[in-house]
């Protein structure tokens, strides 16, 4: 573009617009043509802006919202989100080996709960089973008669006191078959029956030897073991596995 109409751009207002218009019309038709070939943009700015526009540009238009969901649309998710979760949650009924599982943890869970308020009060605390009536419970036997009340389990009998810690395997929150107190030992090579597990200020045993505690489900040939086990020294309780295999020696229950 000339110098000229470089200067005409730097210009303001209506003088702008003279000018352009001027040195428009001293030019040659085909220079003309080529440097100025719109309107005067001065005057005319809606018009010059039209024709400089990109020829492949679109008219600007108002993003629409998005459409939401319809009813129907809605209940069809919901159907699938349901379909999908019930291909995802197992069954409401637990196997044998679920129902023993959930069991060995909760007894472990209460053994390992004695054994820690032995510990933290420097006291005894004893766990003892009544395989007769399929239950065990939780007492203080320290001579701090301050320590002897307990919170209820939340698996506690209904009927049991409130300052006892007594749970009933088979009022358990489990469904199906319900678990037992199969035996309670204690020995290594040679087992004893026993009713009883103390826990003594530094987390050990009172017995001196290792408890094996055996839990049981299902009935004839279905009958399925899991068995805890005790550490004399530490008090730490293990997990064993899951079995088809009971105690080796025939128990009864303790006083029998």
């Amino acid at each position: 573009m000339p110098q000229f109409s470089l200067h005409i751009l730097r210009c303001r207002g209506g003088n702008a617009a003279a000018l352009f218009d001027r040195t428009r019309a001293a030019l040659p038709a085909a220079d003309r043509n080529r440097h100025f070939p719109h309107a005067n943009p001065f005057r005319y700015p809606k018009l010059f802006q039209h024709a400089n526009a990109s020829p492949h540009a679109k008219p600007s238009q108002h993003a629409k919202p998005a459409a939401g969901l319809t009813l129907l649309e809605l209940l069809l998710v919901i159907a699938i989100l349901g379909l999908l979760a019930g291909l995802a949650i197992p069954s409401g009924s637990p196997s044998i080996h679920d129902q023993l599982r959930s069991a060995a943890r909760i007894l472990a869970s209460d053994l390992d709960y004695a054994r820690a308020l032995a510990v933290a009060n420097s006291s005894s605390y004893r766990v003892t089973f009544d395989i007769a009536n399929n239950r065990y419970s939780l007492t203080h036997t320290g001579s701090n008669p301050s320590l002897n009340k307990l919170p209820r389990s939340p698996f506690s009998n209904v009927g049991a006191a409130s300052d006892a810690y007594v749970v009933a395997l088979n009022q358990l929150p489990l469904l199906g078959a319900s678990v037992r107190l199969a035996a309670v030992l204690s020995g290594g090579s040679v087992f004893q029956p026993v009713d009883r597990v103390e826990f003594g200020p530094l987390g050990e045993t009172t017995n001196g030897n290792p408890i094996t505690i055996w839990l049981a489900a299902g009935a004839g040939s279905g009958t399925r073991y899991i068995w805890l086990s005790i550490n004399p020294a530490t008090g730490l309780v293990t997990v064993g596995q899951y079995t088809g295999i009971g105690p080796s020696v025939e128990v009864q229950p303790v006083g029998s």
